[in-house]
């Protein structure tokens, strides 16, 4: 699974988004069946990245929120829940809700300090 989502992630940062895409609707598939809910919002996380490069901003939100939703049910996770709230704010951003992205960005950097 995290072969699968650093794949993902290197198929993101070279641009290649149905790859990237790929990967990492592969990765959520094995994570639900294993029923691992770390990698499960994990992955949701990667997709919102994935969906927020490829401008489809419907999308990005939905994961975005299932991996807030996600690792706000598990310990340790608030460095993920700011990197999730970041993505989210970027999405607001590309939007227009500027309002809701400086909530969500002022939400992120609460939760490093």
């Amino acid at each position: 699974l995290k072969l699968l989502n650093r794949l993902g992630q290197l198929y993101r940062l070279a641009r290649r988004l149905p790859d990237a895409l790929k990967s990492h609707h592969e990765a959520q598939f094995l994570a639900e069946m294993l029923d691992n809910q770390q990698m499960i919002a994990e992955t949701h996380y990667n997709l919102a990245e994935d969906y927020l490069q490829n401008r489809d901003y419907a999308e990005a939100e939905r994961y975005g929120q299932a991996a807030l939703t996600g690792f706000s049910d598990l310990p340790g996770t608030t460095v993920w829940q700011a990197a999730t709230l970041n993505t989210l704010g970027m999405v607001s951003r590309a939007c227009g809700d500027l309002h809701l992205a400086e909530s969500r960005l002022s939400e992120a950097v609460a939760l490093r300090r």
